[in-house]
């Protein structure tokens, strides 16, 4: 019976490998590196217009080394943790055997919605440059995938507002740990940014624009563990929030 309790977890434990995060990351890398520096698909508001594809590709490019290793310490350290959120619990269910059979398709369907919530704060990043070109009059270029790496950090605290009764300690903990230093280090960099008075050209709409999308997705797609009657009209409101949001930025892009 141990001896079938072990090969169960080791099954658990294959399947939760970080296969999401971890593609991404090598996309993202593998983008930095080769394609040419001279080929840009970045989003570039005030020739790009129609071309709804630099939404998402912009996300794949990145200035310099920096850049792109701030951005995947990041985006790993925040999606990971999300994807493997499960694996306690599992590991220390009672009936693990039974469990380990049902679980596969759990864990694919978390990949899927996390995949889902991460194209989703690609884009809403993009649509948040967007609004912010038409409200100021900037000249604004978006590269990088900020955006998506601030969906993913609102992601936790969806997660926190809807399971806050049903999930472990352990994650309630990290979730506050990672929100945090992503809230402080925020703060730190923009005050000093103003205080120094320098341009860096970061575009902190489309930051913004990836935390908020990611904050309604997370809502919409991540799995509600006690069912309550608010968190079904929450969610509905977020649908409804997510659509007139990227409604507005497509029709200002057209």
């Amino acid at each position: 019976m141990d001896i079938c309790k072990q090969e169960s977890k080791s099954k658990i434990r294959l399947i939760h490998l970080p296969f999401l995060s971890m593609s991404f990351f090598l996309m993202y890398m593998l983008c930095y590196f080769l394609i040419p520096k001279n080929i840009y698909n970045n989003l570039n508001i005030n020739t790009d217009k129609h071309e709804f594809y630099r939404l998402y590709t912009h996300s794949l490019l990145h200035l310099n080394t920096e850049h792109i290793a701030t951005n995947m310490v990041t985006f790993f350290v925040f999606t990971i943790t999300l994807e493997c959120s499960d694996i306690i619990d599992i590991l220390t269910a009672r009936d693990v055997i039974s469990y380990s059979y049902k679980v596969f398709s759990k864990v694919l369907l978390l990949k899927l919605r996390l995949l889902i919530i991460e194209t989703l704060s690609i884009l809403g990043g993009g649509f948040g440059i967007i609004i912010e070109y038409y409200i100021y009059k900037k000249h604004i270029i978006a590269i990088g995938v900020s955006g998506g790496c601030f969906g993913m950090c609102a992601v936790h605290v969806s997660n926190l507002i809807i399971n806050w009764k049903s999930i472990s300690k352990i994650r309630k903990t990290i979730s506050f740990l990672l929100v945090s230093s992503m809230s402080i280090t925020t703060i730190m960099v923009t005050i000093i940014t103003i205080i120094d008075k320098k341009n860096t050209n970061t575009s902190y709409s489309g930051h913004i624009g990836g935390m908020i999308t990611g904050f309604l997705s997370g809502i919409i797609f991540l799995e509600i563990y006690e069912q309550h009657t608010w968190k079904y009209i929450f969610r509905i409101s977020c649908v409804i929030l997510i659509i007139v949001y990227f409604t507005i930025g497509s029709i200002l892009f057209v």
